[in-house]
């Protein structure tokens, strides 16, 4: 998606909430026709004071946005941590998935809670680094698939999580 389009759809639906105006709904529906305008298949859901509480845009089967649920057909044995701001989520090669995510948990949290759910449902860490002092990887294996997590730390207290999941090569 042309990042500049993006960001005028996302300019122009702010707008539109601030300006207010009748329901919700309306405004959701005025929101996600200004976006269709320019090309971009968006899902907007505003909260119940008006303020944009959900934004998802679509592009094939890739979702960008704020809030996002998991994939159709995501493993069951993969958890997302409680908290996790899904931000993005995309297919990944041989059948498997990417989903990339925001949370203001520590560094040592992210990395505890991530082992806890995937070992409490039977994988199996396989290797940790950390190539530069804002990042941390660890690999995950179990029947046959794997699950790479990539963590980067930009100092704002936030941490980007990048989650990719699929059949071993």
């Amino acid at each position: 998606m042309n990042p500049i389009k993006m960001a005028l759809m996302m300019s122009a639906a702010t707008l539109l909430v601030a300006c207010g105006g009748g329901s919700n709904e309306s405004r959701e529906a005025q929101i996600e026709k200004t976006a269709q305008k320019h090309g971009v298949d968006a899902d907007v859901e505003l909260d119940s004071s008006g303020e944009i509480a959900k934004v998802e845009i679509k592009r094939g089967d890739q979702r960008i946005g704020q809030g996002l649920k998991l994939p159709s057909g995501f493993p069951d044995d993969v958890s997302i941590p409680d908290g996790w701001n899904v931000i993005h989520t995309t297919p990944a090669a041989q059948d498997g998935f990417m989903v990339q995510a925001m949370t203001g948990a520590s560094v040592d949290d992210v990395l505890s809670s991530i082992r806890t759910n995937l070992q409490s449902a039977g994988w199996n860490e396989v290797a940790f680094a950390e190539p530069a002092p804002t990042m941390k990887q660890l690999g995950f294996e179990k029947d046959g698939r794997m699950t790479n997590v990539n963590l980067i730390i930009p100092g704002d207290g936030n941490v980007s999580v990048q989650l990719i999941t699929m059949p071993k090569p």
